[in-house]
């Protein structure tokens, strides 16, 4: 009787839990600022941040709002109908929406594909890795961690030496892509790896590095692949529930979630990978997470923007850390900080631009700030097409006469 009792007290479990995160995850895209998700508070910091009422107005003549948002609009329809640009976009100044709009489908594999929405959810693929960054740094405010300490504090068996968290955030630990690194009979018989069987392959094959620590740049997924196991090993939860517990519930985020199969109500409005028009299938590598992972909206990342240019959710010195470049051996515009790229002004070590962009099987991601103009630029592509990162013409609205390059890394 016992036995049965204990039985069915652990069938419950098992099948109720995942039932009930479900419905926390459903239940979540309903919040709003000043309520509290469980024992979240979500701040109504970023919606302060919007301007309102006789402000908004004034700022809409200040920014010549009509005028650009007609340039914008002739630019976006033009790169829909001559680029085939699938996706959604959001652009800002001083925290006014200029422009905002969607083009295309979510699925071509459905039987009745749905019209993209400002709530359709893209992978954002590398443009996760700002969000892995915050994560870590916030873990840094609180002191639970160094940027300064070493992997082997959290990984004794890793085989790399003098690398440090702060190379990992800025690609200058000299680690080998993990993508590339190993030998197909090293995975043979598994699928879909996580992030702590990569970290065993590196501890078991020890593949060779690309470099010394801290010699020079080399963009590189590992290292962020790692820092989500420092996130979750340091918080005692996983990266996906930090991500969702610490940054995207307190701040409002109700669309944004890391990928995750086997919930069938974060996968609710999200979106399909195409290439050459045909859907993408699931890829070896899309659980490891950290590197790429989150999902997002438009305006979801419209939020992520404003808390990026506040202390919502971290200090000023602290974004100031993540907003420098830290790879000057050698001379040139472009470099990297913690978790975000940048395009520095002539002569300087001041960023001009800070931006992200992203690509993973079917997705172009793009997020792109002038700090100095209070703008964002936002686009989102479910159909692989690289002229979401040709924005040139787009900055021109607002830097008519800057002499500028396109931007097309990921």
């Amino acid at each position: 009787m016992y036995v049965k009792m204990i039985f069915r007290m652990f069938i419950m479990v098992v099948f109720l839990l995942p039932l009930l995160e479900a419905c926390e995850t459903v239940k979540n895209e309903s919040i709003d600022a000043g309520q509290t998700v469980g024992t979240i508070k979500v701040s109504n910091c970023p919606e302060s941040l919007i301007p309102t009422g006789e402000k908004r107005e004034a700022l809409k003549k200040e920014i010549n709002f009509t005028v650009k948002q007609k340039e914008l609009g002739v630019l976006f329809t033009k790169k829909h109908d001559s680029a085939r640009f699938n996706g959604c976009v959001l652009v800002a100044e001083k925290g006014v929406i200029l422009y905002q709009n969607c083009f295309g489908e979510d699925c071509n594999g459905k039987d009745e594909p749905e019209v993209l929405s400002f709530t359709s959810r893209f992978q954002l693929a590398s443009m996760t890795k700002t969000f892995t960054a915050v994560a870590v740094l916030k873990l840094m405010e609180e002191k639970k961690l160094s940027l300064e300490d070493s992997l082997q504090k959290f990984f004794p068996e890793f085989p790399y030496k003098g690398i440090t968290i702060k190379m990992l955030l800025s690609h200058r630990s000299g680690l080998p892509y993990y993508a590339y690194a190993f030998q197909d009979s090293t995975r043979y018989g598994q699928y879909g790896p996580d992030n702590a069987e990569v970290l065993q392959w590196f501890i078991k094959v020890k593949p060779d590095p690309y470099d010394k620590p801290d010699k020079g740049f080399s963009y590189n997924n590992t290292n962020y692949m790692l820092l989500a196991l420092i996130i979750e090993q340091v918080s005692g939860m996983t990266y996906s529930d930090y991500i969702r517990k610490k940054i995207c519930i307190p701040l409002g985020m109700k669309n944004t979630f890391v990928f995750d199969p086997s919930s069938d109500s974060m996968m609710v409005n999200t979106t399909c990978g195409h290439e050459r028009k045909k859907e993408v299938k699931p890829d070896y590598y899309d659980l490891v997470l950290g590197d790429k992972g989150v999902y997002s909206t438009v305006e979801d990342l419209f939020i992520w923007y404003l808390a990026l240019n506040s202390e919502c959710l971290l200090k000023k010195e602290t974004l100031a850390l993540a907003f420098q470049p830290y790879s000057l051996e050698h001379p040139g515009k472009k470099n990297y900080g913690l978790g975000f790229r940048m395009v520095l002004k002539e002569g300087t070590n001041e960023p001009h631009y800070i931006y992200h962009n992203g690509w993973w099987k079917g997705y172009n991601t793009l997020f792109w700030m002038i700090p100095e103009k209070n703008v964002v630029i936002i686009e989102l592509s479910n159909h692989k097409n690289r002229t979401v990162f040709n924005i040139k013409k787009v900055l021109k609205v607002f830097e008519p006469d800057e002499n500028l390059e396109e931007e097309g890394e990921e």
